[in-house]
């Protein structure tokens, strides 16, 4: 049996859209924000033709779109991230999309909280989740951290018009060992790395499990997921190269480059020693204007 992990993109909305695992999402947004929501409502729902068409749309929307959106009953906006491999600027990244679900409802007359004359009384608290599997901390800090706004001085929270904390952005780290042990964010951590759930592990992992398990996918979905696997193989084949290729062609420029500062050093000495510009071009084979360039530099 093939073996595709939860982070595998494909399963991982699959896992936390889909109409029947709402009790999953929660669970996991409880799990590693503290946060109990009465109802959490994923923007789009899981369908393999949406998802289909959100690969099509790929090249368009490049990194502007988180892989889960969804929205509690209080408005409060959660974003879900998985990102597997190592991406500069992923700090930045993190805070653009929670930003951006910050400000999505801004200005909606339709929201229940929209007050006339007032703009923000649509925007309420937005937390965003990212699960990595790279360093991006120190491999000895804690592989769950959850960041939120506060007064330096008092260490007091700062809080929005609900009393909620505003903005909170958190990193479970599937590379940092730092976590509690049986924890549940450790549950979680353990599924996304190898796919498997404990004994002693709660019944929403199970869930979880089964929701993603290869046999559980129609016909449809494991020709998409091997479709996007092989895909995404050959991009990474076709930048390996262009990265060897670039080191390659970079080592030929930096060889070249030490031959040519190794004749400049080579005929300052001779014009030092007295030979003619004449002389010197001859023994180190750069042009007479370049010589006596450097000739008149030692002046």
């Amino acid at each position: 049996m093939p073996n595709y992990l939860p982070t595998n993109d494909l399963l991982f909305r699959k896992l936390f859209t889909s109409k029947d695992t709402n009790h999953i999402l929660k669970a996991f947004v409880r799990d590693v924000l503290g946060e109990e929501f009465e109802t959490l409502t994923p923007r789009d729902t899981y369908h393999i033709d949406s998802y289909k068409q959100s690969l099509e749309d790929e090249n368009k929307l490049k990194y502007t779109e988180v892989d889960v959106l969804a929205a509690s009953n209080d408005g409060t906006q959660v974003t879900i991230e998985m990102q597997v491999r190592s991406h500069d600027f992923f700090r930045e990244r993190a805070v653009f999309y929670l930003s951006a679900a910050y400000a999505s409802p801004y200005g909606d007359e339709d929201a229940e909280a929209y007050e006339d004359d007032n703009q923000f009384s649509t925007l309420h608290a937005a937390y965003g989740i990212n699960i990595i599997d790279f360093h991006m901390f120190p491999k000895d800090e804690d592989a769950l951290q959850n960041i939120s706004y506060h007064n330096d001085k008092t260490r007091k929270p700062f809080l929005g018009s609900q009393g909620q904390k505003i903005h909170r952005i958190c990193f479970l780290s599937l590379k940092n060992k730092n976590i509690e042990q049986d924890s549940p964010a450790y549950h979680w951590q353990q599924f996304f790395k190898t796919g498997q759930v404990a004994e002693q592990a709660p019944q929403y992992l199970k869930d979880a499990q089964n929701k993603v398990n290869y046999y559980s996918l129609n016909e449809e979905e494991k020709q998409m997921i091997m479709r996007v696997d092989k895909g995404r193989a050959i991009r990474n084949a076709e930048l390996s190269t262009a990265r060897r290729e670039g080191l390659e062609e970079g080592r030929k420029e930096g060889k070249q480059e030490g031959k040519s500062e190794n004749k400049v050093e080579t005929a300052i000495n001779f014009l030092k020693m007295g030979l003619s510009p004449e002389q010197v071009a001859q023994g180190t084979d750069l042009s007479i204007e370049q010589v006596k360039e450097l000739e008149r530099q030692l002046e």
